[in-house]
Parts: C-alpha cells; structure tokens; sequence
C-alpha cells in the first residue's frame, strides 16, 4: 500500500469516527453525563475537594451501610460416623454438638465436618 492510499484510508476512518462521535453527543444518556460530570467538577472545585477525596467520603458511607448488614453465618453439617446422625449446627452451643464434644471430645468432633 502506498503512503497516498494509506493516507486517504485513515481520512475515511477519521471521517467515519467524526460521525459517530456526532451521533454519541445526540445520545440523551451521552448529554445527561457529561452534564453530571460537569456539575460534579464545578461542587468539587467549589468545596475544594479532589477526587480522591470525594472517593474517600463515598467509601466510608458504603462501607457504613455494608456494616449495619446483619451477619448470616452458614450452618456447619457434622456427621457422626458411630451412628450416622447428622447435625446442622451455626454454633457450639448446639445442644447435640455440645453431647457429642462431652462423648467424644470436641478435637474428634471437628473432625467430623461435612463439605
């Protein structure tokens, strides 16, 4: 190819990109951001924030509303191989968990955790 016809090439990509940037500045969702993006400058210019600032601020009310979550600890299966009973315990203080570490000790029951 020469540098001519590798020259007129590139024209008609640029030409072909020009367009659809046209077409992407149309796109109510495009206006939208860029008006978004614009006021979010102009507040953080006006408080004298950084991005990194505001990103800081916003993490830490994420990370608030993540904590106030209640914790959901999955039951954890245990089967006894002497008689096959299974049990689904969330804590120690399971009643037949507690039986079987006063039976067999708790070291050997840990051992008989189910996947």
């Amino acid at each position: 190819m020469s540098i001519y016809q590798e020259y007129t090439a590139k024209q008609r990509q640029l030409a072909d990109i020009q367009q659809q940037m046209a077409k992407l500045e149309q796109d109510p969702a495009y206006q939208r951001e860029r008006e978004f993006l614009g006021r979010l400058t102009g507040l953080m210019q006006e408080f004298d924030k950084t991005p990194k600032a505001l990103l800081t601020v916003l993490d830490k009310n994420i990370a608030q509303q993540e904590a106030k979550a209640p914790r959901r600890t999955a039951p954890t299966k245990y089967r006894n191989p002497n008689t096959g009973d299974v049990i689904e315990a969330k804590t120690k203080a399971n009643r037949q968990y507690k039986a079987w570490c006063a039976e067999y000790g708790q070291d050997v029951v840990d051992t008989w955790k189910v996947d």
